[in-house]
């Protein structure tokens, strides 16, 4: 049983072949832009068209120094902005140990930056995680809020000039493709 609304909005069926036709390419542009609009309202990657620089910071490490960004220049900087009991920055940065195992003589740093551990539990978490690179901590959350982190895990691809040039809000295991392939990108400038 049909209403009369229901008769209202339905389509006479045509036997034509062009009408058809019509119709499936009508359908086919439709798909497309669906696809359009989804794929550049949800990016999983930002790259900025005109890198800014990245804000300097200075703060305590789990290896017992006080680090400052801008005494990396020259180098290409991962920042790994994380939580303690978050399972995505966990394997994250099991992901980032092992770039770093790989990188860190043609030139890549990775930090780790902590909101919501003190030093001695961040260093303790690096332990257990068997970290190559130091955790930051970030008490005053100031440096996490310059860097728009709001989603843990986000990390930040910086270049051999100071420039952001990369971020990755969240973190999926085939991430780690993307993060190798800008990486190598980035360790090239400058050769």
């Amino acid at each position: 049983m049909t209403s009369a609304a229901g008769r209202q909005y339905q389509q006479p069926v045509s036997s034509s072949p062009a009408a058809a036709n019509r119709a499936a390419q009508w359908r086919t542009a439709q798909a497309w832009i669906c696809l359009f609009y989804l794929f550049s309202l949800t990016p999983a990657v930002f790259a900025a068209e005109a890198p800014a620089a990245a804000p300097d910071f200075v703060l305590k490490s789990t290896q017992g120094d006080n680090l400052r960004l801008s005494e990396y220049r020259g180098q290409v900087v991962m920042l790994a902005f994380t939580k303690y009991r978050c399972r995505a920055c966990q394997d994250q940065l099991r992901a980032l140990n092992t770039l770093n195992k790989r990188y860190a003589s043609q030139g890549l740093r990775i930090l780790a930056l902590s909101a919501d551990l003190d030093l001695k539990a961040a260093a303790d978490f690096a332990a257990d995680l068997g970290l190559s690179f130091p955790i930051l901590i970030d008490s005053d959350k100031l440096t996490t809020l310059r860097y728009q982190a709001e989603l843990m895990p986000t990390l930040v691809l910086v270049d051999k000039d100071g420039k952001q040039r990369y971020v990755h809000p969240d973190y999926r295991e085939l991430d780690e493709q993307a993060y190798e392939s800008e990486l190598r990108q980035l360790l090239s400038e400058w050769k």
